[in-house]
């Protein structure tokens, strides 16, 4: 056992400087007067002496002297001394960061079963939850869970969730343990912190004070310690049209605002594939106005008029009664200001549990996310515990089609521009502010979207010069689902106008003239070595190749550190009114080391070979955009010329097995370490002279010799 000393006086300096390093083995810590307090804490609570030092290595072995019944896997889940399955304090699961301090453990379930045998009753706690999952997690099996989470803190509930052993960042079920709240502190389990009701209705009165004090909250506290982030409420100009709540649900209409200033609610849904019973059209427009029938509008808009009315707004906007659906030109307009309406309003409601909008997000709650008591055999506590599933929250970075919201295109820009969003989610609701997380149950989170922080969309704007932080939007967007494919620059074009509007840059078919030469350099995140389904791009899609935007599927961009290309020119055409929708054509004139290759492969697919010179035989990394197929280059030079495009409308998922040589062309483009970047070209089949991007490869920079001695030349890539 490490040196104790018993006299009077300051800690030793070593203790001092491992304590400001913030590094002292099972303690997490930020100053040494903080970890003065909890040593002197757990020192009062085990029969230390007052001033005390001990060695790193030595917490377990006074750990085991003071708790002879010490778990040698979970440690009893207390806050000390995980040194093998720890992560960093200040981060949950999701990369959220926590109010309260934390550690992260990630034992393997085999292990936590291994210690729960051998007696102990923490881990026997924990492996006997995932018994009581509904539904019950598929592939049940001694092989099923691989390795877990573990979340714990300073008196704070604890979250247990079981990892797939076939894909490992798949969670296959999720649980909170606590005690009741206002109960005190548990003496088996010190450490456990407590948790609110969850309402057995999402519709109920105690739900509706939950919204209100935290709508209240944030905005007493603007720019206060609490809510610093958040900016004050300023009534704005209503959007061109809103849904009239002022005389109740009898008396619904459509009204033209006409620079009327007041607050107002935005809602965030899903519209499904049922379609919707009630619209706006040019054809009932006028009946609108004069009246919406009450029992026409679906479960979803019903439920948000009835938030509305209950926390005392009188204005909602919701696209398909506020926008004419079949005016293009209206549409173009009403889509390119969401940014303006969503942050001008009041607060978003996010129907985050509803999988249409035939289905209501006020509705009575599933018993599985409602507290129970812990029935396990396991359960040998002298006090009682509660436990309930949960739904984990996802983060917006993340695409998941079990949480319909977390997965609509659409959806993105409005979660990303709104300033106060109320969730309702399955499990329990969630406020959100430019500031905090709070939940139903009790439990605040810092707000942190990762990439582009809801808390702080300035910090985004100030960056624009970044590349990394548009490309973050882009490849988190890519990963949502769009029900027409049409939709791919106008679903981004409210968070586009913002940006644009803040920083003055140039848009360019979902790319920004300033930082150009690094988003040219993306890729499509689909391995060109698997056969997968591609969602197809219509036939008369003229958003430019060069651009992410011309394909679907996730996005992902590459960093180029030394550019060896250079930009002449650059045209983008809009197709409609609005600048940062559609685009109906545009061209780049770049100019760099090009280099003949040869591609083969086999029509409508992706997996292709490529050589390319004796120096370039080697590994190489290739990502088709789409998968390709050979054609004629019929211009009146090269009549006979063959040539590669990318497969498009009905023709995309055509696999008929033909095989093809065809020569394609590498534009030397970045290098980036120890790799060159390279795009790939195809002569282009409308128009003489121009090409078309296929897609990207990279070599190993040393591989790339045989570029050195090819002059320099320009290429139009439309």
């Amino acid at each position: 056992m490490g040196d104790r000393r018993t006299t009077a006086g300051p800690p030793p300096t070593p203790l001092k400087a491992c304590a400001i390093q913030g590094r002292v083995k099972g303690f997490f810590i930020t100053t040494a007067t903080d970890h003065l307090g909890k040593l002197q804490d757990f020192g009062n609570n085990h029969g230390l002496p007052r001033c005390f030092s001990w060695k790193i290595h030595d917490t377990r072995t006074y750990l085991r002297s003071k708790i002879p019944d010490l778990c040698n896997r979970c440690n009893n889940l207390a806050l000390l001394s995980h040194e093998s399955i720890r992560k960093e304090a200040g981060s949950n699961f999701m990369g959220e960061r926590s109010l309260n301090r934390s550690l992260i453990l990630h034992p393997l379930f085999k292990e936590l079963k291994e210690t729960a045998r051998a007696g102990c009753l923490f881990c026997s706690i924990l492996v006997d939850l995932p018994n009581q999952a509904q539904p019950q997690p598929y592939n049940r099996g001694s092989t099923q869970y691989g390795g877990s989470v573990i979340v714990i803190g300073d008196n704070i509930p604890v979250s247990f969730y079981p990892v797939s052993a076939t894909y490992p960042n798949e969670v296959l079920c999720s649980f909170v343990i606590s005690r009741r709240q206002g109960s005190t502190n548990l003496s088996d389990w010190p450490i456990l912190g407590s948790e609110a009701e969850i309402s057995a209705h999402t519709g109920d009165g105690v739900c509706y004070q939950f919204l209100e004090q935290c709508l209240r909250n944030c905005l007493q506290r603007v720019g206060s310690k609490g809510h610093r982030s958040c900016t004050p409420f300023i009534s704005t100009s209503l959007p061109k049209r809103v849904i009239d709540l002022s005389r109740g649900i009898n008396s619904l209409k459509v009204l033209e605002a006409s620079n009327r200033t007041d607050k107002y609610v935005t809602l965030s849904y899903c519209w499904g594939n049922e379609g919707l019973p009630l619209r706006l059209f040019t054809q009932n427009y006028k009946q609108m106005k004069e009246k919406l029938p009450w029992q026409l509008l679906p479960a979803v808009f019903q439920n948000a008029v009835e938030v509305c009315l209950r926390l005392g707004v009188g204005f909602l906007w919701i696209d398909a009664l506020c926008i004419i659906q079949d005016d293009s030109e209206d549409w173009e307009i009403e889509s390119s200001k969401m940014a303006q309406y969503f942050q001008g309003a009041f607060f978003t409601i996010a129907a985050s549990s509803s999988r249409n909008c035939f289905e209501p997000f006020l509705r009575p709650r599933d018993p599985r996310w409602l507290h129970r008591e812990f029935q396990g055999q396991s359960n040998r506590l002298t006090q009682s515990i509660r436990v309930r599933q949960i739904e984990e929250i996802p983060d917006i970075t993340l695409h998941d089609p079990l949480r319909p919201l977390s997965s609509r295109g659409w959806c993105f820009q409005e979660y990303v521009l709104s300033s106060r969003i109320m969730h309702f989610y399955n499990s329990e609701l969630m406020w959100e502010c430019k500031s905090y997380k709070f939940f139903e149950s009790g439990s605040e989170r810092f707000t942190s979207l990762g990439f582009i922080p809801l808390t702080d969309l300035n910090r985004f704007t100030g960056a624009i010069n970044d590349l990394k932080a548009w490309g973050r939007v882009v490849s988190a967007y890519t990963k949502r689902k769009l029900t027409r494919p049409s939709d791919r620059l106008p679903a981004l074009s409210g968070l586009a106008s913002f940006i644009q509007a803040a920083t003055g840059a140039t848009y360019l078919a979902g790319m920004w003239r300033q930082t150009l030469i690094g988003s040219l350099l993306w890729s499509s995140e689909i391995s060109s070595y698997e056969d997968q389904d591609w969602s197809p791009m219509a036939e008369d899609d003229r958003t430019p190749s060069w651009s992410w935007a011309s394909i679907n599927g996730p996005i992902s961009f590459l960093t180029p550190e030394q550019p060896n290309i250079s930009i002449l020119d650059i045209h983008c055409s809009p197709k409609g009114s609005n600048p940062f929708g559609q685009v109906k054509g545009g061209y780049i004139i770049l100019e760099g080391n090009i280099m003949i290759a040869n591609l083969n492969g086999s029509n409508g697919r992706k997996i292709c070979r490529l050589f390319a010179g004796i120096s370039l035989l080697g590994a190489h990394y290739l990502h088709l955009d789409r998968p390709v197929e050979e054609c004629d280059c019929r211009t009146p030079i090269f009549a006979a010329t063959k040539t590669l495009r990318r497969v498009r409308g009905e023709h995309a998922l055509r696999n008929d097995g033909k095989e093809f040589n065809a020569c394609v062309e590498l534009l030397r483009f970045a290098t980036s370490g120890s790799f060159a970047f390279f795009l790939i070209l195809g002569r282009s089949d409308t128009i003489h002279g121009a090409h078309v991007r296929l897609g990207l490869v990279w070599f190993r920079k040393h591989m790339t010799n045989d570029f050195l001695s090819v002059g320099r030349r320009r290429v139009t890539i439309i």
